[in-house]
């Protein structure tokens, strides 16, 4: 029974010595990080000719009704990405009119952080245009990643 209390101590004795060999041998390392997202702010900032309104997100231009078959009018715009990221601008545009119009816009692709693109839409009268219709166009972007 003596040598069963002996082996019994001797082996607490060594499970004391490992745990007292591992914690010497162990460390601890803790990282701790921060990290910031970009955005993207993609806005009209300018657009000239005819009665132009924005609210930064689209472009509404009206023409009036003064327009003949044949006619060609153009609008420059500004678009301009205050975000600090890249972005991927696409525009649509949607006509309010009987008239058949071809319509041709200028700004597509990346545009850079604080970058500002100079947009031109062209719009060309091809058929015939109803007396005294009012002729509305509308840009709108949409800009991602």
């Amino acid at each position: 029974m003596k040598k069963i209390g002996i082996l019994a101590m001797v082996l607490v004795l060594a499970l004391a010595a490992v745990g007292v060999g591992y914690a010497a041998w162990t460390d601890n390392l803790q990282i701790n990080g921060e990290a910031q997202t970009g955005n993207i702010d993609v806005n009209y900032t300018y657009a000239d000719n005819g009665v132009v309104s924005t609210d930064g997100d689209s472009i509404t231009w009206n023409l009036g009704s003064d327009l003949v078959p044949g006619q060609v009018v153009t609008l420059e715009y500004d678009i301009t990405n205050s975000g600090s990221v890249s972005a991927t601008v696409t525009e649509d545009v949607t006509i309010e009119t009987n008239c058949s119009v071809v319509v041709d816009v200028s700004v597509e692709g990346t545009l850079g952080a604080g970058a500002t693109a100079t947009g031109k839409l062209t719009l060309t009268v091809s058929g015939s245009v109803d007396e005294l219709q009012p002729v509305v166009v509308q840009i709108a972007h949409h800009a991602g990643l």
